[in-house]
């Protein structure tokens, strides 16, 4: 909370503190709706460049091999809907507060370009523009609109690991029209503790290059969720979940997705892997119930 201007507990020493240059040369960043560059790669394709130079998309070359940057978005807004004081709210979508919200989120990937009439909110790179213009972003803020292989955010997005056992609460549709345009690698967010868990979700494609399916958590139809999500699975949930739900599962914690592990190779702008890494469960303030960490390695190119 004390990292929220628009908060009463707002306090700018402790945001001074998480943005200062000892902070940074810590390796602490603080990411308020921005991208950053976290660390570069060597990437499995080499070059035959001789000397170093920088790419205009970032991207270094240096003598027979390539190093590409690692980028991180990270945005702590989240949806209100039940008027409690938290940081970083919003009113839920529909809304001009939500648009404005996830109007930084790093652009679609320029290999999936969309041409079809989607909604404001979609993603598109001529849309994300009017957004900005729109919503008078500056310079620094339109600099986020890159491609950013991994999301960091508080709540999650309509429909992905969004359940909760309390009516009218979900993820925020605009935030998942977003990461369907951007496709980025790994989404990681927490606060619906119940929901803590895994999902896979390989992404639809048609010859436009965006597929749009309009759905709900109820598997119903509903105007303005535009979910290019084609095949979905659920790796790991909550055991508050599964007895819930009445399903079982195994408890598993540990997901590796670079095709060496259990689990098939992530194929990047195809497939998304969603974590829920919400520790609490719903009996709050009960410290012997927890959910463990999860262990999550990606494949980056």
């Amino acid at each position: 909370m004390g990292l929220d201007p628009n908060h009463p507990s707002y306090s700018p020493q402790v945001k001074s503190l998480l943005t200062s240059n000892a902070a940074r040369k810590a390796g602490i960043r603080y990411l308020d709706g921005e991208v950053a560059t976290v660390c570069y790669f060597t990437s499995s394709s080499s070059s035959a460049a001789a000397a170093a130079a920088t790419t205009t998309n970032g991207t270094i070359m240096t003598h027979k091999r390539k190093l590409k940057p690692l980028r991180v978005y990270g945005n702590p807004m989240q949806p209100e809907f039940l008027g409690k004081p938290y940081a970083f709210i919003y009113p839920p979508a529909p809304s001009a507060q939500a648009t404005a919200a996830w109007a930084s989120a790093p652009s679609p990937p320029s290999h999936s370009p969309c041409h079809s009439p989607c909604p404001p909110t979609h993603g598109c790179r001529q849309q994300q523009q009017q957004e900005l213009n729109e919503n008078n972003l500056d310079l620094q803020q339109a600099q986020a609109l890159q491609p950013a292989d991994i999301w960091l955010m508080h709540s999650p997005p309509f429909g992905r690991l969004d359940r909760v056992p309390v009516a009218g609460l979900t993820g925020c549709s605009v935030q998942a029209e977003k990461i369907a345009a951007a496709r980025p690698r790994l989404c990681v967010f927490g606060h619906y503790h119940y929901s803590w868990g895994v999902e896979r979700v390989r992404w639809q494609q048609d010859t436009d290059g965006c597929k749009h399916e309009h759905e709900n958590n109820s598997g119903e139809h509903g105007e303005g969720k535009c979910i290019a999500a084609a095949e979905v699975t659920l790796l790991a949930a909550s055991a508050e979940r599964q007895a819930a739900e009445g399903f079982t599962m195994p408890m598993r914690c540990e997901f590796d997705f670079t095709g060496s592990g259990d689990e098939k190779k992530l194929i990047g702008g195809e497939e998304t892997v969603y974590v829920n890494a919400g520790w609490m469960t719903m009996r709050k303030t009960d410290t012997e119930y927890r959910n463990p960490p999860f262990v999550v390695t990606i494949p980056l190119d």
